[in-house]
């Protein structure tokens, strides 16, 4: 199995990187995920999403699905793995 990773730059200002995770928790956590947030000093967020032990048994990991959002100039880098 290939890991999952893509790396983006999203055109939008920066100061909308605190919407974008409250609904990314939103959206996850509806579905049956644990979202675990930590807000960054540089404003941006690094956001862990897994669902109780099912990817700790099948991948042998603790986070399922990671999601970094920094802002990078006036806009949003985006970068998201397993």
């Amino acid at each position: 199995m290939s890991a999952f990773n893509t790396k983006k730059i999203l055109n939008g200002d920066p100061s909308l990187i605190p919407t974008i995770v409250n609904k990314l928790q939103e959206k996850f956590q509806a579905d049956g995920y644990e979202v675990t947030m930590d807000a960054l000093s540089s404003g941006g967020y690094d956001i862990s999403i897994t669902k109780g032990n099912v990817f700790k048994a099948i991948l042998g990991m603790k986070t399922a699905l990671k999601i970094t959002l920094l802002p990078q100039g006036g806009n949003i880098s985006f970068d998201a793995g397993i």
